[in-house]
């Protein structure tokens, strides 16, 4: 865990980004931003991709390993902060503007549990169908690899050992090496399969992190669509404060968008 400071505070706070960002040991910017009415399905998407889940429970049993705890603050709202077996170790609100550390009022913990296959069902048939390959990893191999290449080296290095007895003393030395260098080249391509199927889940995580910009942003859009509405109904040329902050909030869902597509391309570049 390396400790990571929230950089916005307040109703708008970034705590829980800050809270993951220490537990992964990864930049705050690298963490999105979790919207109020799909933070279980953003924080989800997000976690995918590192091969985890969120779940959360009450505290009436303390977990193993590191979770968040979440909570009242001293300033009066929702709060997270880092635990280790059940015990905050890490506030990430800055220490210097006076207004205390930790929790008043501790509520739940933030579990991050391993993704098991069953729970990328949750996710919906897009991303079953992008990471079934990673499924088929865990029952033993992509069916096209074990009939074929896979198949063939196993039974050519099974085939080597079974010789071995065989094989004369000034022999012997290479026929070892020979089956050790069928081994390295197996253990190499069951590598590359299962590094596919790792892509396979990254690809699908990034593009429901796509999926779900975009319908904030359809939704957004349909708020300030209203909002325009009213205001021509009741004959007010200028924006009310409530349609301008729609507005701002619509260009901010609209960057997100936009940061979630530039990801899944520069992804589908590397990979």
């Amino acid at each position: 865990m390396k400790p990571v400071v929230q950089t916005r505070t307040g109703a708008a706070g970034n705590c829980f980004a800050a809270c993951l960002a220490s537990i992964l040991e990864i930049p705050l910017k690298r963490v999105p931003d979790f919207s109020d009415a799909y933070f279980f399905e953003e924080a989800a998407a997000f976690l995918a991709m590192y091969g985890l889940s969120y779940r959360r429970v009450p505290m009436y049993k303390k977990p193993d390993g590191w979770s968040t705890i979440e909570g009242i603050s001293p300033r009066g709202g929702l709060h997270a902060c880092v635990a280790l077996d059940g015990e905050l170790v890490w506030d990430p609100h800055p220490i210097d503007d006076g207004t205390g550390q930790g929790l008043v009022e501790p509520r739940y913990y933030g579990l991050l549990e391993p993704l098991k296959s069953k729970a990328r069902d949750d996710f919906g048939s897009r991303i079953k169908s992008n990471a079934a390959a990673a499924g088929k990893v865990k029952r033993g191999m992509t069916k096209g690899a074990e009939s074929g290449e896979v198949r063939a080296l196993r039974a050519d290095i099974a085939s080597r050992k079974r010789a071995l007895p065989k094989v004369g003393l000034q022999d012997l030395s290479y026929a070892r090496e020979r089956i050790a260098t069928q081994e390295e080249k197996l253990r190499r391509l069951l590598g590359n399969v299962t590094d596919h199927a790792k892509d396979a889940v990254s690809r699908a995580s990034l593009e429901k992190t796509l999926e779900i910009a975009k319908r904030r942003y359809d939704d957004q859009r349909g708020r300030v669509g209203m909002a325009e509405e009213r205001r021509k109904m009741k004959g007010q040329r200028l924006q009310s404060s409530a349609e301008q902050a729609a507005r701002s909030k619509l260009s901010t869902m609209y960057s997100e968008v936009y940061r979630a597509e530039q990801e899944l391309k520069n992804f589908s570049k590397e990979n």
